[in-house]
């Protein structure tokens, strides 16, 4: 099958690759071989001559197309934040394969699906590895579709705007937020009409209560000034992947507290919201 025109690819900056947990590396690198054998070919001329180059494969485009929705699942399971530049690739420019940019990456992801296993074993690396898919669902479904594409700033800002929602939603309040917020919710004070407050299993008047609400207080006031502030704030702040990672693990620690903590009503019983 022969392609003239353009075609749309994703531009791959590079970056760390990770072994999903579970992974099945024998089906992926079965299902990357056959994407590579089919995206294999080459450049014929067209009716134009040589200003009319033509893209010349036994497959068709629709074929290959449909092995592309399987191809970028694993990128995105090997390659967090592989879809960075979304661009057009004119074959009238270049004498490269248009599926080039897929293929190479295909190409590695493959390698390093063949040989993860021999070089955890014998590179010795035995640190825990924590996955950003196991951080609290509030999170990271708020942080994964920018993280997909390589935005990893937006990524974070996102996922703070998401606990802010959610802790709004936990006690029914929207005439404050963030820090103003947790501090009230987590204040000493019993609760009063329309200002519940959120308390955890311990003992409430208890020592360790306090300084665990203290503590909570403190963490947010961290967040929301060194984290969330500066990406609202400050145009064009950039990320680097580890950075934002470790953000979002950040977050999702408060996160966890806001979501096992209980309301406690004015008056009322506390409510495991």
């Amino acid at each position: 099958m022969r392609y003239s025109g353009v075609v749309s690819f994703f531009r791959f900056r590079g970056g760390w690759m990770v072994l999903p947990e579970g992974c099945n590396t024998e089906w992926v690198v079965s299902q990357l071989d056959k994407f590579i054998r089919i995206t294999d070919g080459k450049f014929v001329f067209g009716p134009g001559g040589e200003f009319d180059p033509m893209w010349d494969s036994d497959f068709d485009r629709d074929e290959i197309l449909d092995e592309v929705v399987i191809v970028e699942e694993i990128f995105d399971a090997f390659c967090p934040g592989w879809k960075c530049e979304e661009g057009d690739c004119s074959l009238a420019d270049h004498d490269e394969n248009p599926w080039k940019e897929y293929r190479d990456l295909a190409l590695r992801v493959r390698s390093f699906a063949r040989c993860s296993d021999s070089i955890q074993q014998n590179l010795g690396n035995s640190a825990p590895v924590l996955r950003a898919n196991d951080l609290h669902p509030w999170i990271w479904q708020a942080a994964q579709a920018f993280w997909s594409i390589g935005h990893y700033g937006e990524a974070v800002e996102a996922a703070c705007k998401r606990l802010n929602a959610e802790m709004q939603n936990k006690v029914g309040r929207r005439d404050v937020s963030e820090t103003s917020l947790f501090n009230e919710c987590f204040s000493d004070d019993d609760p009063k009409p329309g200002g519940p407050r959120l308390r955890f299993s311990v003992n409430a008047e208890g020592r360790t209560a306090q300084s665990m609400r203290r503590g909570v207080r403190a963490y947010a006031e961290g967040v929301f000034a060194a984290i969330r502030n500066p990406l609202a704030h400050e145009y064009g702040v950039e990320l680097a992947p580890q950075v934002a990672l470790e953000y979002l693990v950040t977050l999702s620690v408060l996160a966890r507290w806001v979501d096992e903590a209980s309301v406690c009503e004015c008056g009322g019983a506390d409510a495991a919201r």
